[in-house]
């Protein structure tokens, strides 16, 4: 099949959409019902891991650490870089 290489591209970019698209839809849903992964979401629950969060910022806990971080900076400017 000799297929333009615009359209090739358009082409691939559509599959890997669709990929990405059935992964997140079909898989990933699926995933949460295996044993292991329903345990390790419990622990994280229980640490209070919002295992939904999309970002990182998007946990509780980022907030105390970047305090921390911000205090460690404050006093240290040059530490992290």
């Amino acid at each position: 099949m000799n297929v333009s290489p615009p359209t090739a591209k358009w082409r691939n970019l559509g599959i890997a959409m669709l990929v990405i698209a059935g992964l997140w839809g079909k898989v990933f849903p699926r995933l949460e019902r295996v044993p292991s992964v329903q345990h390790r979401i419990k622990q994280l629950d229980e640490l209070g891991v919002d295992t939904a969060a999309f970002f990182y910022t998007d946990h509780e806990g980022m907030k105390r650490w970047e305090t921390e971080v911000d205090a460690a900076r404050r006093n240290c400017p040059t530490a992290f870089w």
